[in-house]
């Protein structure tokens, strides 16, 4: 049995998943509960799980998809798997089991379903750990884009939800208060944990046309994603929250990096191609390179790991980026003095309330 010919459809949710056992189903549960006047894709890839996610997906289509709709393709790579949801005719899912981990040979996932991941218009982003709560999330998004062709991009605000204290934290992931426009100097400056990855969709041919190399090569996708596409049109923010971003979770990125010990040569030329990301947009859109060169100084900044510039682990920073550091400016110079300063006093003036304040609406160093 082979896969139906492709629809024309508006939207492609691309959902990478790989050991989220405890969670797959909460993001398929997000997809399914969409209302829309349209049909999407949602586009799920598991890269072999070795925790049991590919069996949950799989009872979950069993479950509640029509089984007259099932279309399946067995290769040497992966069992695909299309099929239409029993109550909502607008919810498909194209399900990707791979047979072996694409992610350790570094193979792309996408090109065995590229016409699927492709086509369609718009692109909605959401992680097997993460999830939609909002049915009319969907719908309201796509909205924007088709009413303003201006718009590149659309997301929203996110509830925060620990996998360490199994609780949602107090702040919602937001990034300003009320519905508006956000700009690219905002998305810059504020990194990549401003925009919430759950919350975006975005018109698939901005993002698939001339995307540059240095984005690319970037050890994450979604925020050279988010700023490409500030550059190419206006981002437009629903201060709803309609989705939940997990944290603390040690399978995602986020989780992984708080709990290293050592920076290896792979951490640190993951952290190369990220400040070479910020500074190919800083060539490529000079009217941004303020902002770029900011963050990039921020960044190296950040992962200073003590208050000590002696620390075996600065010096790995301080060596390796040592032509950057030089080019600092004066409040990245700033910053970096006052992490390494040695005097924790000192430090908690500079990074208390006050302080920041003050840098914010004067200096502009918390950028």
């Amino acid at each position: 049995m082979s896969l139906p010919y492709l629809t024309d459809y508006k939207v492609c949710i691309p959902c990478m998943t790989y050991n989220h056992a405890p969670y797959i189903e909460d993001a398929m549960n997000g997809f399914v509960i969409q209302r829309t006047n349209f049909p999407f894709v949602a586009l799920i890839i598991d890269d072999a799980s070795t925790d049991g996610a590919d069996r949950i997906i799989t009872t979950f289509l069993q479950d509640n998809f029509d089984k007259n709709s099932f279309r399946e393709e067995d290769t040497d790579d992966a069992l695909i798997t299309f099929a239409i949801h029993k109550n909502n005719p607008n919810c498909h899912f194209l399900v990707v089991l791979l047979k072996y981990n694409f992610y350790n040979i570094k193979k792309g996932k996408t090109p065995m379903v590229k016409d699927w991941y492709e086509r369609p218009l718009y692109r909605a982003m959401c992680e097997g750990d993460d999830y939609w709560t909002d049915p009319k999330k969907l719908q309201q998004q796509v909205d924007i884009l088709d009413t303003c062709p201006e718009y590149s991009m659309v997301c929203c605000r996110a509830r925060m939800y620990s996998e360490k204290h199994k609780t949602f934290r107090k702040k919602d992931n937001y990034c300003r208060h009320g519905d508006g426009d956000l700009t690219p100097e905002e998305i810059i400056r504020r990194g990549g944990y401003y925009i919430p990855t759950c919350s975006v969709i975005y018109r698939t041919d901005v993002r698939r046309n001339n995307f540059p190399i240095y984005g690319r090569k970037s050890p994450v996708g979604d925020y050279p994603t988010q700023i490409w596409l500030a550059m190419k049109g206006k981002v437009y923010y629903f201060d709803t929250p309609m989705a939940v971003y997990r944290v603390d979770n040690p399978s995602a990125w986020s989780g992984k990096k708080d709990a290293l010990k050592s920076y290896s040569e792979k951490e640190l030329d993951a952290f190369r191609r990220q400040v070479d990301m910020l500074k190919g947009f800083a060539k490529d859109f000079p009217q941004y390179a303020k902002p770029c060169f900011r963050r990039a100084e921020f960044f190296i900044n950040s992962k200073f790991r003590s208050c000590h510039a002696k620390d075996p682990e600065n010096q790995k920073i301080l060596t390796y980026f040592k032509e950057d550091i030089k080019q600092f400016g004066i409040l990245g110079r700033i910053d970096k003095r006052m992490r390494l300063c040695g005097n924790k006093t000192l430090q908690t003036l500079y990074y208390g309330t006050a302080f920041k304040w003050l840098f914010r609406n004067y200096l502009d160093l918390f950028w």
